[in-house]
């Protein structure tokens, strides 16, 4: 449909299907590399917008880095802000993006839209203006120069650009990425933004928002904003047409996100790791994956505050494939639902393999006594078993399985050569020093917590718990001291 070469790069538009049907699809490559459709990556790209501007509510002032198909600025044009300027440094995305007016509300045309045809660094560099929401969707890192509005630099100039309160709003992705490389994303993300959300848009984006102070993103708050009429509109198309569908969606909320990547470097202009890394992971085309274990949906559940626990709980088969349709990052969690779905005899993609001990909000039988169990066992370890699925439930006197627990740990009795790492030391030792944090026993998880890295020195969950345990527990004492 379109077909442009830049100095820069080569800018095409294509169409896929019959242009009638459902399986009509139009796509922006830019490079070769699809950055934009109106099928694919609708989720992210409205959620990129709709996210902040549900999370900040009365936002007028709007920065976004990367034109593109315009669908993520048709997102932020469902609001009634009054500025929305747009950079993008590739002139011919400026003519490709006509053919996605149906689609992003004729960005290119409305009257709070302004274009600069302009490196993103320059223009949040050289213009006074501050923002109530700066979105960064460049292209994937593995291309030159992109890793440049990952580094700690663009982070703290755009931290210089936004209002007290403001929201700075990050894509990444896991997909031909591997899990060092989205560490470092996450740390030098949260190395400026000591505030910061990780949300799950499919089966291989992921946003991170940011901000120099808290922010609050309730039920409540987004019954209002789901009365925006547009906003409903926008979100329903992805699948999210409630609330509670929305926050199916997010994997790390504001107490656990800025603990997950622990030390260890950091994307900066001088030294861009990610300009190098980016191409290898690439190439080898592995997705990184080992960030599920940090998901409030599955094994961090109980991090999540119970009215979203018993949201997400509450939501139908048919409201949780409506969510799911475009899949997620965590592939334990896809499974489940899968299963889950199956059962209630709604189809939704493959059901294979699942993994009945991951624990998950949305099904009660996930992760029970049995799926951890070996079928000879014995009393002693159905106890000790037992004893482990009510405290990852939060349920049960977390005292006596406490108790329990710490006290073989102790004595060493649970065999450490099992073949999978939820029935080991380390596993059982990281869902009990979790459940004592939960509870505000920070004495009694630091004790867990080093018996747990007895077993496994290197296990990234106690790693994780022990870096969350800090900011809680010295968060706690604060407090007191108040």
């Amino acid at each position: 449909m379109f077909y442009e070469d830049a100095p820069d790069a080569t800018v095409t538009v294509e169409q896929t299907g019959d242009g009638k049907g459902m399986d009509a699809e139009i796509g922006l490559r830019i490079n070769g590399k699809v950055e934009a459709s109106t099928q694919g990556d609708l989720t992210t790209q409205l959620l990129l917008a709709h996210l902040p501007m549900l999370a900040r509510p009365g936002s007028e002032d709007v920065f976004v880095l990367g034109l593109a198909s315009g669908i993520s600025c048709k997102g932020f044009l469902a609001y009634p802000i009054k500025h929305l300027t747009v950079a993008d440094n590739c002139e011919p995305i400026t003519r490709a993006v006509d053919y996605f007016a149906p689609w992003n509300r004729g960005v290119k045309t409305n009257p709070v839209t302004r274009l600069r045809i302009e490196d993103a660094r320059t223009v949040l560099k050289l213009e006074p203006k501050n923002y109530d929401v700066i979105m960064s969707e460049p292209s994937n890192p593995w291309f030159a120069s992109v890793g440049s509005v990952f580094s700690r630099e663009f982070y703290e100039l755009a931290a210089r650009r936004l209002k007290p309160g403001g929201l700075m709003v990050q894509w990444f992705h896991v997909y031909e990425m591997h899990d060092g490389i989205v560490q470092m994303v996450l740390r030098t993300f949260g190395s400026v933004f000591p505030h910061m959300e990780i949300w799950d848009s499919n089966e291989g984006d992921i946003i991170l928002i940011g901000s120099d102070r808290p922010w609050n993103l309730s039920l409540e708050s987004l019954r209002h904003s789901y009365e925006n009429r547009l906003t409903r509109e926008d979100l329903e198309s992805v699948g999210l047409g409630t609330p509670e569908a929305l926050l199916a969606r997010l994997f790390a909320s504001q107490r656990t996100a800025s603990d997950i990547a622990g030390p260890g470097p950091i994307q900066t202009d001088g030294f861009p790791v990610l300009e190098y890394e980016a191409p290898v992971a690439f190439f080898i085309g592995k997705k990184a994956e080992r960030i599920a274990r940090f998901d409030e949906r599955t094994w961090q559940a109980g991090f999540a505050p119970e009215e979203r626990r018993r949201a997400l709980a509450g939501l139908d088969d048919q409201a949780l494939r409506k969510v799911f349709e475009r899949d997620t990052i965590n592939r334990e969690l896809w499974f489940g639902v899968v299963e889950r779905l199956k059962r209630g005899r709604i189809a939704i993609g493959k059901g294979q393999p699942f993994n009945p001990m991951v624990p998950s909000v949305f099904d009660a039988n996930a992760g029970n006594v049995e799926s951890l169990l070996p079928p000879d066992a014995s009393e002693g370890l159905r106890k000790l078993v037992t004893a482990r699925v009510a405290l990852q439930k939060g349920e049960g006197e977390l005292e006596k399985n406490v108790a329990l627990i710490r006290n073989t740990l102790a004595a060493q009795l649970i065999a450490t050569g099992a073949k999978t790492p939820e029935r080991t030391s380390a596993s059982f030792a990281a869902v009990t020093a979790r459940a004592c944090i939960i509870k505000g026993k920070y004495s009694l998880a630091q004790d867990l917590l080093a018996l747990g890295f007895k077993f496994d020195a290197q296990d990234e969950e106690l790693a994780f718990l022990t870096r969350l345990l800090a900011r809680e527990s010295a968060g706690a004492g604060k407090n007191a001291g108040h």
